[in-house]
């Protein structure tokens, strides 16, 4: 892949916004079955999301989660962010849990010139202390572009370089590692959620512009 292709997958993914369930897990209990999230900020750029989860009939908690998030202003149908993939407690004592996630991702990104279509891996571990009406964790989190298909349009071929080739593009195309402090205040069904932190890019020497990002959430529980 040369320079010029590189580049704009690293200002178009880099410019995206992370996905992420967050639960209160102290108040987990066998009767959750199903949480509803949405939640709004800052990652990259001002964006909104939903997501839900279900948990699984293990003994420790295990959720199926998915998640849409789009930028504000965007039509969903051009520039969007899926997820679907697994979250569980690792560890748990006297308050004390740790939490891993593994999710499956899924980009689009259209202009006038060309759409992306990325598919991709993001990991993140929790560590923290859940109390039943609070709780305070750190979290860190990968996120891996395993493979982008560029479509370019008519405008790109006549006034940019006709020969251009459409197509996907296997190699690595994007890595972005986050740290980051989340906390939240738990009712007896939902909590409210805050997220805080920071984010860099690992498979280029320049960073995006404003690389922090704060997140508000809600999930609310249902049996």
């Amino acid at each position: 892949m040369n320079r010029f292709y590189l580049n704009i997958i690293l200002a178009v993914f880099s410019s995206h916004f992370a996905i992420g369930q967050t639960y209160n897990w102290e108040r987990i209990t066998d009767s959750t079955k199903h949480i509803l999230g949405a939640n709004s900020g800052w990652e990259y750029t001002a964006f909104a999301g939903v997501n839900y989860s279900y948990k699984l009939p293990f003994k420790i908690p295990v959720f199926i989660q998915t998640g849409l998030s789009i930028p504000f202003g965007n039509n969903v149908a051009d520039d969007f962010k899926y997820n679907l993939g697994l979250g569980g407690e690792m560890y748990s004592n006297k308050g004390f849990h740790s939490i891993l996630t593994l999710n499956a991702l899924y980009k689009r990104y259209a202009s006038e010139l060309v759409t992306l279509n990325q598919v991709g891996l993001d990991i993140k571990t929790l560590n923290g202390l859940y109390k039943l009406k609070w709780f305070v964790a750190t979290e860190i989190g990968l996120e891996l572009g395993l493979s982008t298909h560029f479509k370019h349009t008519e405008t790109y071929k006549q006034f940019i370089y006709a020969e251009v080739e459409d197509g996907w593009y296997k190699p690595l195309s994007a890595g972005i590692i986050n740290f980051g402090v989340q906390g939240g205040y738990s009712f007896k069904q939902s909590d409210l959620i805050f997220r805080i932190g920071y984010f860099k890019t690992i498979t280029s020497s320049v960073n995006v512009l404003i690389p922090y990002y704060a997140t508000l959430g809600y999930n609310l529980k249902i049996k």
